[in-house]
């Protein structure tokens, strides 16, 4: 157990290494579970955070090790949505990835929203972010959103036991964040936190806009609900879906081809 806890511990050094010019920094504070610093990437990105928002998890999640980016293509057509953005480090990805695309970012915690505008500005991207204050869900209106155990983990679906700090927050559905894009997606990510199902199952023909999606999906918050993602996609996208050790349950999607869609 030693010898594998140093390997592992090596195995994220040399991830923060490889990435971040200030990795000695961010590796002392991500080992002893202290404030972390900005992470100043070397492709010139900067990741602001406040205590509670687990920067060190997102790092190793969405840029170390590539969850969201699996599979992806080299272009897109059109814009990029990401629904759950949380204080914006797949936004950061994305909009580097992604240099002639449109991100727009939802985050419907109020406090956390702040500081994704602060990352989105910190980077010049304040031209190419669109940032909406909102959640998205089945039913446009207003939703209770609870609070967990740090930023990353706020939704409507959380267990009693889990249930922190509650507060109401605007609601759109997916019909409402397609239509306000330039009129074709090339990707949409979700991070929703059990409202995946009800998202892509009130979607209905607007989900013609989309050409790839990425997702977590939340079965222990919401059993059954992967089956009910493939349900709403499969007549139109291609889906993958897997549960990893180091990226948790996620779902791809990609629109059949028209050969495909005939079969």
């Amino acid at each position: 157990m030693k010898a594998f806890a140093a390997l592992r511990r090596a195995r994220l050094q040399l991830l923060m290494a490889g990435q971040l010019e200030n990795w000695r920094e961010a590796w002392k504070a991500y080992a002893s579970a202290s404030a972390m610093p900005p992470l100043r990437f070397k492709n010139g990105l900067v990741l602001h955070s406040r205590a509670g928002d687990s920067a060190g998890f997102l790092f190793f999640e969405i840029f170390a090790n590539g969850c969201y980016g699996r599979g992806l293509p080299a272009a897109l057509r059109g814009e990029v949505v990401d629904i759950g953005a949380n204080i914006g480090a797949f936004t950061l990805q994305a909009a580097w990835r992604y240099p002639g695309s449109v991100i727009h970012a939802y985050e419907p915690d109020p406090q956390t929203c702040l500081t994704l505008r602060r990352n989105v500005e910190a980077n010049g991207l304040a031209s190419r972010v669109r940032i909406w204050n909102e959640a998205v869900a089945g039913v446009a209106g207003t939703l209770r959103l609870w609070r967990g155990e740090g930023s990353v983990i706020a939704s409507a679906h959380l267990a009693d036991a889990a249930r922190g700090e509650a507060c109401d927050v605007p609601a759109v559905t997916l019909q409402t964040v397609l239509s306000r894009t330039g009129g074709r997606v090339g990707l949409l990510k979700m991070d929703c936190e059990g409202a995946e199902g009800d998202v892509f199952e009130s979607a209905g023909a607007a989900l013609d806009a989309v050409d790839c999606i990425v997702a977590e999906y939340h079965e222990g918050l919401v059993p059954g609900v992967l089956a009910r993602m493939r349900a709403a996609l499969e007549p139109s996208f291609v889906v993958a879906a897997a549960d990893t050790r180091r990226c948790g349950p996620m779902m791809r999607a990609r629109r059949r081809t028209p050969i495909e869609s005939t079969v």
